[in-house]
């Protein structure tokens, strides 16, 4: 099993980092083999769209705190305005993102975003396909357990998916870096903070023109509404 997983990650390293090399020691290769392995189980149990550029309207029940905003969705996936669109509602969750997601001892907060051609670590590269970006949402996860513990996000099988400018929605790609919130399986220090990301693949002419983001974070059957910038 080991050697199929080291194959498809050989295979999977050189269509991400294309010519250049890379020279890992034998922890770090293990390391990136039992993490491919846990996302290739991820995506064989829990098959949904995330490499699409948008999802559908969600229809699965909200916690509701605040009145209704309506807003329309982008149903195109080149992200022509002029294309039909559907009416859709967003409202935030009293619930904080962290229980949301189903996580206890951690704290998991927004700080930021960047929209780039590339997104790299020290292992992979991500590139846009042609005539899109990537939007890099950046959050903040600290553990308050006051011990080592372990956050788990990838056994959750959880889902999220970004609105821009209240009128475009597209889901998270499913990607190999190390340090992605959708897939993540971390141990962290005591009170130890570290940077984590979502990436989502949107059509460039939003480049210098995103006004409000939202997030939707589905576990399950619920489905939890955040606004990152508005």
């Amino acid at each position: 099993m080991r050697k199929k997983i080291s194959i498809l990650l050989c295979t999977t390293m050189l269509c991400l980092t294309g010519c250049g090399m890379m020279s890992l020691t034998t922890k770090e290769s293990d390391m990136i083999a039992e993490y491919a392995a846990y996302v290739l189980v991820k995506h064989d149990r829990n098959y949904f769209p995330k490499l699409k550029d948008e999802v559908e309207e969600e229809t699965t029940r909200a916690n509701w705190v605040t009145p209704d905003v309506s807003t329309s969705v982008d149903q195109n996936p080149t992200g022509n305005t002029s294309s039909s669109t559907s009416e859709t509602t967003a409202t935030f969750s009293s619930k904080s993102m962290a229980e949301a997601m189903g996580v206890e001892g951690f704290d998991i907060s927004y700080t930021n975003y960047e929209l780039v051609k590339e997104y790299k670590d020290d292992y992979f590269t991500m590139p846009a396909v042609e005539g899109t970006k990537l939007l890099v949402c950046k959050f903040q996860v600290t553990n308050q357990s006051g011990q080592e513990s372990i956050l788990n996000i990838l056994e959750k099988q959880l889902s999220f998916r970004c609105l821009i400018n209240k009128e475009k929605k597209v889901g998270s790609q499913l990607t190999m870096l190390l340090n992605d919130l959708s897939s993540l399986k971390e141990t962290f220090a005591a009170n130890e903070t570290k940077e984590v990301l979502l990436i989502f693949q949107i059509s460039d002419s939003y480049d210098g023109n995103i006004s409000s983001l939202q997030l939707t974070i589905k576990n399950g059957e619920e489905s939890n509404h955040y606004s990152l910038m508005d």
